[in-house]
């Protein structure tokens, strides 16, 4: 036998199949508001299965708002995964689909992708590393084990462009203002005061989560205030759940240095680490986490110093969008599930002509 024709045949064989064009796999984007979870679908619509990597760390996206530029947005570099994906490839059989929801505002971070998530953009999603990968373990779609057919595999799936949808402005809800309003609506020289929190904080844990907090003097006269660490509560909320994460300790009794006297619009910062309030579990993952700061200065007055000051409670009115690149250190990683393939309507669009 030559062996070398042999060769020659198999290395002629291989090209063809790998030749062939790859079977038709649907990426799918569902965008339906601003602030809430999208989802993102991948269907096999061909005769043959395929094996794809279910992993949304791939994902990527490309927001195009209303008269302005697109906007790429993807994870940071040390979010996206490496070439060790066993767990997470999955085998679509004919007709059956893989999707999972999340939220937009993990990939587009910081303030000129955050407003590029508006109402009227438009976008197209991609999952993988880009269109010339070539090598079997940076394909997205390739053959499933077994299979009976070959094909060229796919290094990026790309969907078709979404409109999000505009969406009603809400009413502010007065327990929400984020404005003290003890006596307020009655006295327009009662104290009131504003707490604001940073728009967005990316950390590359909670170990490292600093929290900037702004109170400002929105009346008309001078208000002192014990604006320090132990009057502070966040209220968080994460992949692992929600939490009310209060100083650990009762505030201790004042001294003078403790308050802090405001002029009308002014405004004073004040930066923690998150790590000191809260101490469970909420922010053992990484991911997208809400953190919503509260003032409660009710038994934390200057009574005890003949000092007039504000006693009350002031909500933030937006919480703060923090990204946890990684999970805590003293958190054990928990596993990331493997996603299993959910059936689709038969009349979904993008089944249509399919073989069922």
């Amino acid at each position: 036998m030559n062996l070398a024709a042999l060769g020659a045949a198999g290395a002629t064989a291989i090209v063809q199949a790998t030749a062939q064009p790859a079977p038709r796999v649907d990426l799918q984007l569902v965008a339906p508001t601003t602030h809430g979870r999208w989802t993102l679908s991948v269907t096999n619509a061909s005769p043959i299965p395929v094996r794809i990597l279910a992993d949304l760390r791939l994902l990527s996206l490309d927001v195009t708002p209303r008269s302005s530029r697109t906007v790429h947005c993807e994870l940071p570099e040390d979010m996206r995964p490496d070439d060790d994906l066993a767990g997470r490839r999955l085998v679509l059989p004919p007709g059956r689909s893989y999707a999972e929801s999340f939220d937009a505002r993990l990939f587009c971070f910081g303030d000129t992708r955050l407003d590029a998530i508006a109402p009227g953009a438009a976008v197209v999603a991609h999952l993988g590393w880009g269109k010339t990968a070539s090598a079997r373990s940076r394909l997205v779609v390739a053959p499933a084990a077994g299979a009976s057919t070959a094909f060229a595999g796919l290094g990026r799936l790309d969907s078709p462009a979404v409109a999000v949808p505009d969406e009603p402005t809400e009413a502010p809800r007065l327990a929400n203002t984020g404005l003290s309003n003890t006596s307020g609506d009655r006295d327009p020289e009662a104290p009131r005061l504003r707490l604001e929190s940073a728009r967005a904080v990316d950390a590359e844990s909670s170990t490292y989560a600093e929290i900037p907090v702004t109170i400002e003097n929105r009346g008309t006269r001078s208000v002192t205030v014990r604006f320090r660490p132990e009057t502070l509560s966040f209220d968080v909320d994460g992949p692992n759940g929600s939490e009310h994460c209060p100083w650990p300790i009762p505030p201790a009794s004042a001294t003078v240095d403790a308050f802090t006297t405001l002029a009308p619009r002014e405004t004073t910062t004040l930066s923690v680490l998150l790590a000191s309030y809260c101490r469970g579990r909420v922010m053992g993952l990484p991911g997208l986490i809400f953190v919503r700061p509260s003032l409660d200065t009710t038994h934390a007055s200057g009574r005890e110093l003949d000092i007039p000051s504000f006693g009350g409670v002031v909500t933030a009115e937006r919480p703060t969008l923090l990204r946890l690149r990684h999970a805590a250190r003293n958190q054990v990683p928990q596993p990331v599930p493997e996603p299993e393939p959910q059936l689709e309507p038969l009349d979904s669009p993008a089944l249509r002509g399919a073989p069922q």
